[in-house]
């Protein structure tokens, strides 16, 4: 039991139980500034942090990332979902009307400019050509002779020929009659292949101002890449193409294009790709910065591989 009569006695316990007060004091505030020791979920401090943190994870997972330093500046990407569609489209329709004998190709093959791909019945036009020929001989006259070279073209015609290389899908079949109104294949060129997805209308206006001349070195539209659906990424990039007529008023995007190299035909429209725009230079710093600003975190980038603490994340909110 303390005495209270006693003055030393007294001011020894009060001096004790201050130093303790301090102790647990500090102890404290390392386990809040210690990145082993998470702060409570209760503190006003952890809520900001947490929140901090979830802004944080929001723009890494959105349009740039900081990835790795290359030549002091981090290099980052962009990315979109994307479909493969044909580089160019072509519809083969005969010139002359009949009726289909054979289809001269394997259905998906490959077929090169020139190659036959379907083969009309050219009797009729054979024994037109014999009629306007004997005409010709009996002294038709220019009018005979005309018939004739008009004979000939038609006869040449019902060899149906692919008008460039690609691969080909028929939408006609062996004995059906058929009219130049009529499509017979499509003929779909997919090398280079292109991609097809929504671009963000900042970056639209990125891409514009890379086309001005005179644009520095490092900066603009970078190169395109493209990951698979099974996670790999495309040998061979690409490049920006082309750009659809308007902005969506809703999503505030327009339809993009890209193009890229297909040796092999590996790649085939219709599949679902991912597609990222490989930033280099000032343009990287920009995007990281961008992404890092879209989440309320204002501090410079930093090269990957030295994660903040806690104690740091603390110090920015």
């Amino acid at each position: 039991m303390i005495c209270f009569a006693c003055p030393s006695r007294l001011r020894t316990t009060l001096l004790l139980a201050a130093l303790l007060a301090i102790g647990c004091a500090v102890f404290s505030g390392y386990l809040e500034s210690s990145p082993y020791f998470p702060l409570s979920p209760a503190s006003p401090r952890a809520g900001a942090a947490a929140a901090t943190t979830h802004r944080a994870e929001q723009a890494a997972a959105g349009a740039a990332e900081a990835t790795e330093v290359v030549g002091g500046v981090a290099p980052a990407s962009r990315n979109w979902a994307g479909t493969t569609v044909p580089g160019r489209d072509a519809e083969v329709r005969p010139m002359v009307a009949g009726r289909v004998l054979r289809r001269a190709y394997a259905e998906g093959s490959l077929v090169h400019q020139g190659d036959l791909l379907f083969q009309i019945d050219p009797r009729p036009f054979q024994a037109r050509l014999d009629q306007v020929g004997a005409e010709l001989e009996q002294g038709g006259g220019e009018t005979a002779r005309a018939a004739v070279d008009q004979a000939r073209l038609d006869l040449e015609a019902t060899a149906v020929r692919s008008p460039m290389t690609g691969m080909a899908a028929a939408q006609a079949k062996e004995g059906d009659l058929v009219n130049p109104t009529m499509v017979l294949a499509t003929v779909s060129s997919i090398d280079p292949i292109g991609v097809r997805f929504q671009l963000g209308e900042r970056d639209y206006l990125r891409y514009l101002d890379s086309l001005e001349p005179g644009k520095a070195r490092g900066t603009g539209f970078g190169a395109l890449e493209l990951e698979l659906a099974d996670g790999t990424t495309y040998p061979l990039s690409g490049s920006l193409a082309a750009l659809g007529r308007r902005v969506d008023l809703a999503t505030r995007t327009i339809a993009a294009g890209g193009l890229f190299p297909n040796p092999g035909n590996r790649l085939r429209p219709g599949q679902l790709a991912r597609v990222r725009e490989r930033i280099m230079g000032r343009d990287a710093m920009a995007a990281a910065r961008g992404a890092a600003g879209a989440a309320g975190i204002m501090h410079p980038l930093r090269p990957a591989g030295r994660p903040r603490s806690t104690h740091q994340r603390n110090q920015d909110s």
